[in-house]
């Protein structure tokens, strides 16, 4: 592993979710910084031939790729350039941690050295994610690296190398429906709300009742809040067990597959 390489990485890392408008994608811990340093040596690793910049030995662990290592540099590595270190209680033994920088300049300082694939990535994924823990652990372990190995194994970074498509922040749009569709869509809606009407109408002690000010809209978020009549599952508390052939089975390589 290349200590300086890494510190240089963490740093930029947490200064530009310093640059964060939204005050609450600030503050990472050690899975978002480990997570990011990660998508950092697998961009680079695409462009130099499944080369690691970082030189660290990934590993597939609980929480996605790991590095002991790694971990273990990230308290000495932020404090050296003044992040505000704070120790939060948590079940969770790996992730009570939380690191924040905000110093204006930092991330356009601290990228000054490193490799554009590297800065590049750093800022896409870190815009991309800030703290969202689900977001950002669903979307490493679809990484090529990831799909092909097993827990506890060394992960290749150069193993089925693609071209890594970070999504934005926010959803992506749905494809909107066909014409047919909407006009249908739109019938629903029509008889829905008549319905709803003529049952207001013929409400019993409707007489003397106030209108509401302003009047409420039945409109498509409406109906689709209300109950269907399904009932909600019940609760099944069970242990799911995995077949180790799963792990490199074809499937989990399927780009079809979420």
């Amino acid at each position: 592993m290349d200590k300086d390489r890494v510190w240089k990485v963490a740093q930029f890392i947490l200064a530009v979710a310093g640059e964060d408008d939204d005050y609450r994608n600030r503050d990472l811990g050690p899975i978002h910084l480990i997570k990011y340093l990660y998508l950092a040596d697998l961009t680079y690793a695409e462009h130099h031939d499944g080369e690691s910049y970082l030189g660290v030995e990934w590993s597939f662990y609980h929480f996605g790729p790991w590095s002991n290592a790694v971990h273990r540099e990230l308290s000495p590595a932020l404090v050296a350039i003044g992040a505000d270190e704070r120790r939060l209680s948590s079940r969770f033994a790996d992730d009570y941690v939380r690191w924040r920088l905000d110093e204006q300049g930092a991330a356009e300082r601290l990228e000054a050295g490193l490799p554009l694939a590297v800065s590049h990535a750093v800022r896409k994924a870190v815009r991309s994610f800030g703290s969202d823990t689900r977001g950002l652990l669903h979307f490493v372990y679809t990484t090529p690296p990831m799909v092909h190995a097993a827990p506890g194994e060394v992960l290749q970074l150069g193993s089925g190398v693609r071209r890594l498509a970070v999504p934005g922040r926010f959803p992506t749009q749905e494809v909107p429906p066909s014409r047919r569709e909407e006009r249908k869509r739109q019938a629903d809606l029509a008889q829905a709300r008549s319905r709803f009407r003529q049952a207001l109408e013929s409400a019993p002690n409707r007489q003397g009742k106030i209108a509401a000010s302003p009047a409420p809209r039945y409109d498509a978020v409406f109906f689709d809040g209300l109950p269907d009549g399904r009932e909600e599952p019940p609760f099944v508390e069970a242990q799911v067990e995995f077949a180790d052939g799963l792990w490199k089975s074809e499937i989990r390589s399927d780009p079809d597959v979420p």
